[in-house]
């Protein structure tokens, strides 16, 4: 997740929790008449503003359409949420001054076979996140109970992440790697 999205999201939920505090703590106090007295026994609208409310049918339409665009909003953040910035095409500046392009996904499928071939890992996910000018590796991969942890990352440490820095012609691409071990999938085929 981006920094941005994650610097949105807090303050997006912290206005709506100061929000929320705010009318429940106003309604709690009102009922408990600590605002002023007698107001714990007034209803919090007069008769001439609830006649008023039901003579103006507009207003239950307003609420409706609040209500949509409030749920419409709130499944587009749910969505955000589970998005990865994951990066879709990569551009890479060759020797002849020329650009070739191409999808991620092929990169990202070549390291996934790298490691599979290793004895013992037996499920592959690679991603490219970040920028096209700053790609982050993102790695998770499974492995058999009683495969040596050490080989594996040794395998990842020189021969996937290298290649991928060699395809992309960059010294440095950061890795995230995540290891899982002991879940009893069977292997990934590679036909």
């Amino acid at each position: 997740m981006r920094r941005r999205t994650a610097r949105g999201n807090r303050l997006g939920l912290a206005l709506i929790g100061l929000l929320m505090l705010t009318a429940g703590g106003y309604t709690v106090a009102r009922s408990r008449g600590l605002l002023a007295s007698g107001q714990d026994q007034d209803s919090l609208y007069t008769t001439a503003q609830a006649r008023w409310v039901d003579s103006h049918t507009w207003i239950w339409i307003a609420v409706a359409a609040a209500a949509v665009l409030t749920g419409l909003l709130a499944l587009r953040w749910l969505a955000v949420q589970s998005r990865l910035d994951r990066i879709q095409h990569l551009h890479v500046d060759d020797d002849s001054n020329g650009r070739t392009s191409m999808p991620a996904n092929i990169l990202t499928e070549a390291i996934e076979d790298d490691i599979l071939a290793h004895p013992g890992v037996t499920r592959v996910r690679a991603v490219l996140t970040g920028t096209v000018a700053e790609p982050v590796l993102d790695l998770t991969v499974h492995i058999a109970d009683g495969t040596v942890l050490a080989d594996v990352r040794n395998t990842i440490i020189t021969s996937a992440v290298p290649a991928g820095r060699c395809a992309l012609d960059t010294e440095r691409l950061p890795t995230l790697l995540q290891l899982t071990v002991g879940l009893r999938r069977a292997p990934h085929s590679l036909t």
